[in-house]
């Protein structure tokens, strides 16, 4: 891949972090995928972003919204997977799911 991506970090507080812990949000699957034939049609994750996906990369799909937000994308032929949500924050039966997905990529490009 030639694109560049660029991002910056914000400093949060300690008052800021306990604000957002508490955000959640329900996510709905849009496509099938290895990943998304995994996970339920619907599950609740955390809300710390005020940014999301606009224009996908050439090859990605959006697998997960709410509502209008894309909140997951993944390609359709590499390895590859992006989410806008924490799982390691935030971590339930969905998280261990797509922690395990990870893993699994990992073993099998080690192969």
């Amino acid at each position: 891949m030639t694109e560049e991506f660029h991002f910056f970090l914000l400093p949060l507080s300690p008052r800021s972090l306990t604000l957002i812990e508490n955000k959640k949000h329900y996510v709905t699957k849009v496509s099938n995928t290895k990943l998304t034939s995994l996970l339920p049609e619907s599950f609740v994750v955390n809300s710390y972003h005020h940014q999301s996906v606009k224009d996908l990369p050439d090859g990605f799909i959006t697998t997960f919204v709410n509502q209008d937000v894309i909140e997951a994308i993944e390609h359709q032929t590499l390895p590859l997977i992006g989410i806008q949500w924490h799982p390691e924050r935030f971590y339930t039966n969905e998280s261990k799911i797509i922690f395990d997905y990870f893993f699994d990529l990992i073993k099998e490009y080690k192969k």
